[in-house]
């Protein structure tokens, strides 16, 4: 489910469809592409997701409710999905709290956490 405010625009593209919400007084638009109901069936879909970082679990849950239950339904699938984080500080990381984050993320098994 994606909510826009009123006159909001929000673009976004997922795999081999690209939709257009807009939001108004009244109405909501979409636009699709045609291709996925023509023709041979797309066997790829590729997803990009912004996190709000304070709503990040929540968004991540509703998206694996909404989208990737539907995919892994699906016979024969091979799924890869991967989180990329990236957090500055400019006032830098003290040594108690890399220590934690480096601890935490090793135990979790994360590929190459790294503070610089």
């Amino acid at each position: 489910m994606l909510n826009l405010n009123k006159n909001q625009t929000t673009t976004f593209s997922i795999g081999l469809k690209e939709t257009t919400l807009t939001s108004s007084n009244t109405s909501t638009s979409r636009k699709e592409d045609k291709s996925i109901t023509q023709g041979k069936a797309p066997q790829t879909f590729t997803a990009s997701l912004k996190l709000d970082h304070q709503k990040a679990g929540l968004q991540a849950s509703q998206f694996m409710d909404e989208v990737m239950s539907h995919l892994q339904a699906l016979p024969d699938h091979k799924i890869e999905m991967t989180i990329e984080v990236r957090v500055d500080v400019p006032k830098g990381i003290d040594e108690q709290t890399a220590r934690i984050i480096l601890e935490n993320s090793n135990s979790l098994k994360v590929d190459n956490p790294q503070i610089y």
